[in-house]
């Protein structure tokens, strides 16, 4: 069942879809490449039905992203939205107690439906087939859904990230390693190495059935895919290295020297009293000093010089929540974990006596991730 929010979204069984406007990119591009199959490409007719067969694929690339969500469910893992895109899809989900055996599972669990699916329409078009007339619009469209289905469902098993057959390859060198963070890499080399061959796919084609040049629309075709299959590997590369580097996030390490000082003292003063003691943060306590408030590095930075004496600590400040506050014992995914579920400005970081260790922002987090 279905249904939609306040703002448009489509939700099945309770999951955001989103559909940017690219996907309507996506099924232009569809509709180009497959009208040459319906009446030859030619007359307005032609294409509007492989404008229909393209909405059609992406039914499939939803059900493909659909299984994803089923099987991250099935583990307890929050499913927070499927987005499709110009030419696919991606299910976001909240990884917990995460194992290479469960990311294998959701990994093959949307191949696996798009081969099923593309089982059933081969097998429901020749049904049809053999009761209404030859060449009958229906039995073509789920024939060629399964023709189409099949290719999807093997190209997305293919040996690579971020393809999810990037899994076959992640998952075993996880296992063994025990390092996530090698297996990402690993499979996004063999991603690239996968780009590559996809990109050179048409030519090696042509070559083998003696022509001179594949034909121009193929090579756009496969160059498309390609290049989103070489960028994705190429991101991965990036998030391996921050994988690598997230065991040794530790909250207390990170948290930046504070000062406490009081709500009305001027701005400028504030931040004499930082630099003199060597601080990069300023903390507002109330008259029993009790933390209260954070001075926001923005609105600091944004307040001139020249009437910094005449702004106090706590107008540039924001208030103290539970929500904002951090154990320092917090480290590696559990800190990423703690910062996501409670977004926000600038975190308290305390030990476990409730003693202020000092500030933390998620940019400082994200500088300890990517600094060289």
């Amino acid at each position: 069942m279905s249904d939609s929010d306040e703002r448009g979204t489509l939700r099945i069984a309770g999951i955001p879809i989103v559909l940017p406007w690219s996907s309507l990119i996506g099924v232009g591009v569809l509709t180009w490449i497959f009208a040459p199959g319906f009446t030859d490409g030619s007359g307005t007719g032609g294409y509007v039905l492989a404008a229909i067969f393209a909405v059609l694929v992406y039914g499939t690339i939803l059900l493909h992203e659909l299984a994803h969500a089923g099987a991250a469910r099935s583990f307890g893992f929050p499913v927070h939205q499927i987005r499709l895109y110009a030419l696919g899809g991606y299910t976001t989900y909240e990884r917990k107690v995460h194992t290479p055996g469960r990311e294998l599972v959701i990994a093959l669990a949307g191949p696996a439906t798009t081969l099923v699916v593309a089982a059933i329409c081969w097998y429901g078009g020749r049904a049809i087939g053999a009761i209404l007339e030859p060449g009958s619009i229906i039995t073509d469209m789920l024939l060629q859904l399964g023709w189409v289905g099949l290719v999807l469902g093997i190209y997305n098993l293919l040996p690579g990230i971020p393809l999810d057959g990037g899994a076959l390859v992640k998952c075993p060198v996880w296992k063994i390693s025990g390092s996530e963070a090698l297996g990402t890499k690993v499979g996004a080399w063999s991603g690239i190495v996968v780009a590559i061959a996809v990109f050179l796919s048409p030519f090696a084609i042509a070559r083998r059935l003696g022509q001179d040049s594949p034909d121009t629309a193929s090579v756009i075709t496969v160059a498309i895919f390609a290049a989103w299959l070489g960028m994705g590997a190429y991101d991965a590369l990036r998030r391996s290295k921050m994988q690598e580097r997230l065991p040794g996030l530790d909250a207390g390490a990170l948290a930046r020297q504070a000062i406490a000082v009081y709500r009305d003292l001027p701005l400028s003063e504030g931040l004499s009293r930082q630099s003199a003691a060597g601080a990069s943060a300023l903390i507002v306590i109330d008259s029993n000093g009790v933390p209260t408030a954070i001075a926001n590095d923005a609105a600091v930075t944004a307040v001139p010089a020249e009437r910094r004496p005449w702004v106090s600590v706590g107008s540039v400040s924001r208030s103290i929540s539970p929500a904002s506050t951090l154990l320092s014992s917090l480290t590696g995914e559990d800190l990423l974990d703690a910062m996501s579920d409670n977004p926000a400005p600038e975190y308290l970081v305390l030990d476990a006596a409730g003693v202020v260790v000092g500030v933390l922002t998620m940019g400082d987090v994200q500088t300890a991730l990517t600094a060289p």
